[in-house]
């Protein structure tokens, strides 16, 4: 994918057919971006100056600021995301505090019946307490039908809770965090290649982990010198 490629998806934000799919419901979409590799170099030489005479490209300028940690250039490159994903997976998101969001409010908007249901039911691993293994014991199709049910059920609640004239902001308070929800997402690169190796991460989990992939073309699309000295040296 390269740069042409992702300006592509620069289409109307309530057409989800211009957006990369992610889960069942959900996706992410490239928004806009502010710099490239020239901003990173350029902001270095600013600090540096005369300091780096001695490095005759950009590509070797990078290398020597991402090798030796020098990350603060990578700040001067900024993303923006349109993503849709359940509500657990956005609060994991959130996590990583050095960005800007705004998400859609049900205090405003009235929700739809658009819940998250895995492929398949995971279960616990027993030796990271916070994550999930294969479990091929389990009833998939009993969990899948309680579970459908469950969310069908919390939606319906909800609805019955508006007719009888609860304000939206107390009636979306039964909806399960399988929800999807949305919102915009703005950071910087130095920021985003962080989200990148801890969400993509086999550790991290799997949900969270699907919307890493286009994150990553995006980032190599848009700084393909920077993204390579980023997989090489962390």
């Amino acid at each position: 994918m390269n740069i042409k490629d992702i300006k592509q998806w620069k289409c109307d934000p309530l057409d989800e057919t211009t957006a990369c799919r992610v889960l069942d419901h959900g996706f992410i979409r490239y928004v806009d971006h502010y710099g490239d590799d020239q901003r990173i170099v350029d902001s270095a030489r600013v600090s540096y100056q005369n300091g780096t005479r001695k490095v005759r490209d950009n590509e070797g300028l990078i290398n020597y600021l991402v090798r030796n940690k020098h990350t603060s250039p990578l700040e001067m490159v900024d993303f923006l995301f349109h993503v849709k994903a359940p509500i657990f997976v956005c609060r994991e998101w959130v996590r990583h505090r050095l960005v800007s969001m705004n998400e859609m409010s049900l205090r405003y908007s009235e929700a739809i019946e658009d819940f998250y249901t895995p492929e398949t039911f995971r279960g616990q691993d027993k030796i990271n307490k916070q994550g999930s293994v294969e479990a091929p014991e389990l009833d998939q199709e009993a969990l899948r039908e309680s579970y459908r049910g469950i969310c069908s059920m919390a939606y319906e609640e909800y609805k019955l809770q508006l007719e009888q004239g609860v304000a939206r902001e107390h009636a979306r308070m039964v909806l399960p965090v399988s929800w999807y929800t949305t919102w915009y997402w703005k950071c910087n690169l130095r920021t985003l290649w962080n989200f990148i190796e801890l969400r993509g991460d086999n550790t991290a989990q799997y949900e969270i982990r699907q919307y890493v992939e286009p994150i990553t073309h995006i980032t190599r699309a848009v700084v393909p010198i920077t993204y390579k000295a980023l997989m090489e040296h962390t």
